[in-house]
């Protein structure tokens, strides 16, 4: 649903609606006056003036009652009790005929469920809509809402709020540039720089729209972002792409990234054009060029899987044209293998092996006692496997079909590469100075103004106010 059919419906809605004659009964006024002028016969009505009309029950200081035009003019202490809602405000401009009142100073609207604050509205006993054109704040049961100017649809306890939006409650704080959201549904969607902290799950996400329900799912487009920590705050995945939807499953998440995807964990990043994350399995699916990077190893291939436990990396398997860098430390040359797959194995923060199946090629770099370069070895075999131990190799094996030389110390070594090498170090992600926080002040926790109101209980009674 998007802004504009919103705006559409509450504009229709609001059209003039002719209905019979709505006859004003007038209960009580300490003093009455009726005066004929340019508008007709004036019912002037001054002191603790209590009308009745076929929709609401309406009190105030003083009044005018246009009878020709069928209009009430109030001025105040105002409260209007309707079967649903109280309205309280210093200024009435009610048309009786059409249901539509103005509202202006200090004006709360509230139903069983619902306050809301504003200088100003325009609202609809018919529709049950109101109009703010001023600041509006509301608060009900969970929480509390603020915006510069909104759309309050009380038969369905919707809002459409624009300008500045804010939310607040014990799981979430959100803000945005405008909002839409059923609050019997629990469905939210927000436009322009969003900002939703979910506090319960450990997650924020900012895009600029993002659309929310009670299932658990989230649909983040335009420069989407999203971070979610897990135990430790060293435990942070870091994710960006074009659109990221979230969706939960049996209080797991899933989450599908589309379009210059961008992966972080504490130990390795990647870039995809796809990714999907399920929290399940703990695995991570790479699709579309993806390229993974840990410590001094770039892999890549036409797929990747990155495996997990606990938020632990396990292994990494490339699938088609997999290709892996390793670039030593020592004398910066790059160990290279490629094969139909490769994967990396990990123990600990340590990588354990990489093994490669189907037309495994390897080239590896040797160096003395003093780890000055000494020459490289190149092996071809249908499956190979290099063995580590405190991130150094130390060891190879080859099984079947193997074939290898040894290569002599020669500065053209440094140059040498295997068909299809791929080293993009200018590509590798890194944590973004980025930080999920509002910019807006905290929303206040008090109403923005304080009167006196009377129970819509006593009103209903016939009591004073």
């Amino acid at each position: 649903m998007k802004i504009f059919p919103i705006l559409m419906t509450a504009l229709l809605l609001f059209t003039t609606i002719s209905h019979a004659q709505n006859i004003v009964n007038i209960i009580q006024s300490d003093q009455v006056q009726a005066v004929q002028t340019n508008e007709g016969l004036v019912r002037r009505l001054t002191g603790n003036v209590h009308l009745i009309t076929k929709d609401a029950e309406i009190r105030a200081d003083s009044a005018y009652h246009y009878v020709d035009k069928n209009e009430i003019e109030g001025f105040g202490n105002i409260s209007i009790v309707t079967q649903s809602e109280t309205i309280h405000s210093d200024y009435i401009r009610y048309d009786v005929s059409n249901e539509i009142t103005s509202l202006r100073g200090q004006v709360i609207i509230e139903n069983e469920s619902t306050l809301i604050y504003s200088a100003s509205a325009l609202y609809s006993f018919f529709t049950e809509i109101a109009l703010f054109n001023d600041p509006i704040w509301l608060k009900d049961s969970t929480g509390v809402m603020r915006a510069n100017s909104g759309i309050y649809f009380n038969q369905t306890d919707s809002v459409a709020f624009f300008g500045d939006v804010q939310l607040s409650d014990s799981t979430q704080y959100i803000e945005a540039d405008s909002l839409f959201t059923s609050r019997i549904a629990n469905l939210y969607e927000l436009f322009g720089n969003v900002l939703i902290q979910d506090l319960e799950n450990k997650t924020d996400i900012q895009g600029q729209y993002v659309y929310a329900d009670s299932t658990g799912k989230r649909i983040i487009s335009g420069d989407a972002r999203l971070r979610r920590v897990s135990g430790e705050a060293s435990d942070t995945t870091w994710m960006s792409a074009r659109n990221i939807e979230v969706n939960k499953v049996d209080s797991l998440n899933t989450i599908d990234a589309i379009g210059d995807v961008i992966s972080i964990q504490k130990n390795n990043s990647a870039r995809s054009d796809t990714l999907r994350y399920d929290e399940n399995t703990g695995i991570f699916n790479l699709r579309s060029a993806p390229i993974v990077w840990y410590e001094n190893i770039q892999l890549s291939g036409d797929s990747i899987d990155i495996f997990t436990v606990d938020d632990s990396l396990k292994s990494l398997h490339a699938i088609g044209n997999a290709f892996s860098v390793q670039e030593d430390s020592t004398t910066l040359r790059f160990n290279q293998m490629k094969g139909n797959s490769i994967i990396v194995n990990f123990d600990g923060d340590q990588v354990d092996q990489i093994h490669t199946l189907g037309n495994a090629e390897l080239f590896l770099n040797y160096t003395d006692d003093e780890e000055n370069p000494d020459g490289a070895i190149s092996i071809r075999s249908t499956e190979l496997i290099i063995y580590f131990e405190n991130g150094e190799v130390i060891d190879v094996t080859a099984l079947s079909n193997i074939d290898g030389e040894t290569i002599n110390e020669s500065p053209d070594l440094s140059d040498f590469r295997l068909e299809g090498f791929r080293w993009n170090p200018e590509l590798r992600p890194i944590w973004p100075d980025f930080t999920f926080e509002p910019r807006f002040d905290p929303i206040p926790v008090n109403p923005p103004f304080i009167r006196s109101l009377p129970t819509a209980t006593n009103q209903k009674n016939g009591e004073q106010p």
